[in-house]
């Protein structure tokens, strides 16, 4: 597999929403080595629940749940 393949697959896999779901605070980070790799951030767990809301907002028809999503977060996404 050559470095842009690789680079591709890793970005698709981590753009997924069960992927994204599973970025809490706190969590281990699984290196690609398959070794624990430092823990994710609180900024970045929030960053996280803040693309999933965007991407819920986005998709969903009804107005008033548009709304009341997008003020969960204040990203900008």
């Amino acid at each position: 597999m050559s470095d842009e393949e690789l680079m591709r697959a890793l970005r698709a896999y981590t753009k997924m929403e069960k992927y994204l779901a599973a970025l809490s605070a706190g969590v281990v980070r699984i290196g690609l080595d398959g070794n624990p790799s430092g823990d994710v951030l609180e900024a970045e767990a929030a960053g996280t629940q803040c693309t999933l809301g965007a991407r819920i907002a986005k998709h969903d028809s009804a107005p008033e749940r548009q709304s009341a999503r997008a003020q969960v977060c204040a990203c900008g996404r």
